[in-house]
């Protein structure tokens, strides 16, 4: 088969990503691919469902088809507050379970017309040397932007807070 990003991937790869996403990933993702395995009905959030072709943890812009590494990576790492497990498989054996899951929206991934998104680049952090213009901005945006002081307890003075207020809504918490 081809795949987005014009990968052509041989039938033993995908045979090999049959047999190893049955043994690894099944019970959660379903044998269809749609995210309704015998333990998905335990999961909070839901498994993923690959037959819609929608993935949420790429790396490249939004609607835009992820690059095997972001697959990669979800299966290396997990992802924090999921089922998603950590898995220590070969190369091997990781890259045929992306492509067999792939073959689960045919719509989506199959193809030469196919591409795949554009990698987000995320921009240099303004604030390399200015350390201290960023825990202040970052006081700011905890105190009087975000409010996170409604549930969490301030860590500056009365006076501070309200020149803060000041300088961001032009007006102090309390005269």
């Amino acid at each position: 088969k081809t795949f987005a990003g014009n990968k052509v991937v041989s039938a033993a790869t995908l045979n090999l990503g049959k047999n190893s996403y049955i043994k690894y990933c099944i019970s959660c993702h379903g044998e269809k691919g749609d995210g309704n395995g015998i333990a998905s009905k335990g999961l909070i959030p839901p498994a993923r469902d690959f037959t819609k072709g929608i993935y949420k943890f790429g790396r490249v812009a939004t609607g835009g088809l992820p690059h095997d590494e972001d697959f990669y990576q979800i299966i290396r790492e997990g992802l924090a507050g999921t089922a998603m497990l950590k898995w220590d498989i070969s190369d091997e054996r990781m890259d045929a379970i992306v492509q067999y899951i792939k073959t689960f929206a045919p719509n989506t991934w199959e193809g030469a017309d196919k591409t795949l998104g554009d990698p987000i680049v995320p921009s240099a952090n303004p604030f390399v040397g200015n350390e201290e213009k960023a825990v202040a901005r970052g006081k700011e945006v905890f105190h009087v932007v975000s409010n996170c002081t409604t549930c969490h307890r301030a860590y500056v003075s009365h006076e501070e807070l309200n020149q803060m207020s000041k300088k961001i809504n032009n007006t102090p918490i309390t005269e």
